[in-house]
């Protein structure tokens, strides 16, 4: 088949390296060049980028199974895996250390190498519907034809789908965060888990994420409508409230790591439900089909964990062009 793929962030990566390692010519479609010649990636649209991240298993252990290139590429860039000794299991890998940046660098270098797998640069005006079933899409207003088309283009994806007002909401909460690299020697500071700290205060969280090659992230979790809260959004107020919380105050002070950020800020977060069902020769992935609060790491887990089970519809004989019918399931 020829398969249309509507994003390039990560789920869309192993949505359509997939599907070439099962015979499909795959154009992938994001409006984001992807790096620059001089290193730098701003990411249009993606904005929890730079943001603080934590990989769960899932994304590991997906990436081994499904795209084993990308996973060796993502371990080469620097990404670390959490190894924890379980009781009567041994040592299991729970996690990952590495910044969101690193991990997508890191899936477009594989794919930019995957045959018959072409990044294609363009902004998606919408779909091409055909008597009920999907043909293609329209992208900068020209028609692009295929026999299956994705939908890994995210939160803000502009194709329809049907929302139950029921299962759609505001988080309630808003992520004040910046992040820092240690300098030269350093050794991490206290750490709770395996992934670095989280601690639970009165009326807020404080969660610090270990990422790769000494860089970290501190993450203030704040509900939106506490206003005495909102000054976190200030360079100084935020490394005073560093100070005032003692592990932080370690792991931040100017002896052990330096700031690589502002402070960023990410609000309006929605918890969203779409119906996964829609006409044939169209199937959604990722957040298009559910975000939540990303604490905890769960967006790109559930993502990958989508992309695994329809993978696994293909593999077990399903129909590609009507497989979002058993996929909502």
């Amino acid at each position: 088949m020829r398969v249309l793929v509507l994003g390039s962030g990560p789920t869309g990566l192993l949505t359509g390296a997939a599907l070439v390692e099962r015979g499909h010519e795959v154009i992938s479609v994001d409006r984001d060049p992807g790096p620059a010649a001089d290193g730098n990636w701003r990411r249009r649209g993606v904005m929890q980028f730079e943001h603080a991240h934590g990989f769960r298993p899932q994304v590991a252990d997906v990436l081994q199974r499904r795209w084993p290139s990308a996973y060796d590429a993502w371990m080469g860039a620097g990404a670390e895996p959490m190894m924890v000794d379980i009781p009567e299991a041994g040592a299991r890998i729970v996690g990952s250390r590495s910044r969101r940046s690193v991990l997508e660098r890191a899936l477009r270098s594989a794919a930019s190498v995957t045959p018959r797998m072409t990044l294609h640069v363009g902004h998606v005006d919408g779909l091409l519907v055909d008597d009920g079933r999907v043909r293609g899409a329209v992208v900068d207003k020209v028609p692009l034809t295929a026999d299956l088309v994705v939908d890994a283009s995210g939160r803000s994806s502009r194709i329809d789908r049907t929302t139950d007002p029921e299962l759609e909401g505001l988080c309630g909460l808003a992520y004040v965060d910046r992040t820092y690299q240690l300098v030269p020697g350093a050794e991490p500071g206290p750490m709770d888990n395996p992934l670095g700290s989280f601690s639970e205060y009165d009326g807020y969280q404080v969660l610090l994420f270990l990422h790769d090659a000494g860089h970290f992230s501190v993450l203030f979790v704040c509900p939106t409508a506490d206003d005495a809260l909102k000054p976190l959004r200030l360079d100084a107020v935020f490394d005073a409230a560093c100070r005032a919380v003692p592990a932080l105050a370690l792991w931040t002070d100017p002896d052990r790591a330096r700031p690589t950020s502002s402070v960023m800020v990410g609000g309006a977060l929605r918890n969203v439900y779409r119906c996964q069902r829609g006409p044939a020769g169209l199937v959604s992935v990722g957040d298009v089909v559910a975000t939540t609060t990303p604490t905890r790491g769960r967006g790109v887990a559930m993502g990958f964990t989508q992309v695994d089970a329809h993978l696994g519809l293909l593999d077990d004989g399903a129909d590609p062009v009507t497989v979002s019918e058993p996929f909502g399931d």
